[in-house]
């Protein structure tokens, strides 16, 4: 049974142990207008953390256009060191929420980034660690990278059919989003995961999946064949869904690229969102394309990732167990 915490203390220990916040620290919070419930414990926290906090409120009944122009006005005129964004996850709006993010990136602040959340995040679920709680996740993960960095293969094994069998480049070491602003002034909460680029070219084996990150609806169940470290073949429940996959699928995004693996003991697998399941232990995910971010080879223009879960992964064929 997880213990329930405030989302208060919940919020105080993100911005203390996850954004590193400080006294000096000044924060300001960008939030859709229907997400306020969830943004009040940061302005909370933030409040007793840092020397001031401030709260810029995305009206529905605006546009996200006006809204870019209204935020684009303001922030130029504020002076903060750390940048909050929680924003609601709808179809059609990633383009917004990257501009959100680029806007504090420009200004040379830490930032924090959180799409879709649920009030349960900050009491019992993925954003709900206690400090202690986030150290050992971070043990865990240099653990597991270092397990990785040393191995030869790993193999994936699902309840729902997957059988994949990935080659390691010896010395290519990976990363993880626990190590929070390492190489980056972003962190996107909830943390919990490892990536590592696998040896190009060489993966063998089926996925089957019924989730593809940043999807909001499950997918209907789809396989993807990998042959010589590439999609051979989709298919689908969904005719149309598996030609939309073959259109994505070209120009370099046809080749596996990636591995991630969830670690936060707090995700819940079955979370209708993508952004909690990713974390959660007993989740994969695979990537095709872009991998030359985690030292890859593929300079694809952009990368697809589909979740396995109940997965049982061996590395050199030896169990998992994180």
């Amino acid at each position: 049974m997880v213990e329930e915490r405030k989302p208060v203390e919940s919020a105080r220990t993100i911005l203390r142990r996850v954004l590193q916040a400080h006294q000096l620290d000044r924060t300001v919070i960008v939030v859709d207008e229907n997400l306020m419930d969830f943004a009040t414990p940061f302005l909370s926290a933030a409040l007793t953390v840092t020397q001031m906090a401030s709260v810029l409120e995305l009206a529905t009944a605006e546009s996200r256009a006006e809204q870019l122009v209204r935020l684009r006005s303001k922030l130029s005129r504020m002076d903060f060191t750390l940048f909050l964004s929680i924003l609601r996850h709808r179809r059609g709006e990633a383009r917004f929420r990257r501009s959100v993010v680029r806007l504090a990136e420009r200004l040379g602040c830490r930032i924090g980034h959180i799409v879709g959340p649920q009030l349960r995040w900050l009491t019992t679920g993925p954003l709900s660690l206690t400090s202690d709680e986030y150290d050992q996740m971070e043990d865990a993960a240099l653990r597991l990278l270092d397990m990785l960095a040393k191995a030869k293969e790993v193999t994936i094994v699902s309840e729902e059919g997957t059988q994949l069998r990935l080659e390691l480049v010896k010395g290519r070491y990976g990363t993880t989003d626990c190590m929070t602003f390492f190489g980056t002034s972003r962190v996107s909460l909830p943390i919990g995961e490892v990536w590592i680029a696998p040896k190009e070219g060489v993966a063998e084996g089926r996925i089957v999946t019924r989730r593809l990150l940043g999807r909001i609806e499950e997918l209907p169940l789809t396989t993807i064949e990998v042959r010589g470290g590439r999609a051979y073949r989709i298919e689908c429940d969904d005719p149309r869904i598996r030609e939309r996959l073959s259109e994505a699928m070209k120009k370099g995004v046809e080749y596996l690229g990636s591995l991630s693996i969830g670690i936060n003991p707090r995700a819940q697998a079955g979370a209708l969102s993508g952004y909690e399941a990713a974390k959660a232990k007993g989740v994969v995910h695979i990537g095709f394309g872009r991998n030359v971010h985690l030292g890859g080879k593929i300079d694809a223009l952009r990368r697809l990732e589909f979740m396995v879960r109940k997965a049982e992964v061996r590395i050199d064929g030896t169990p998992l167990v994180v």
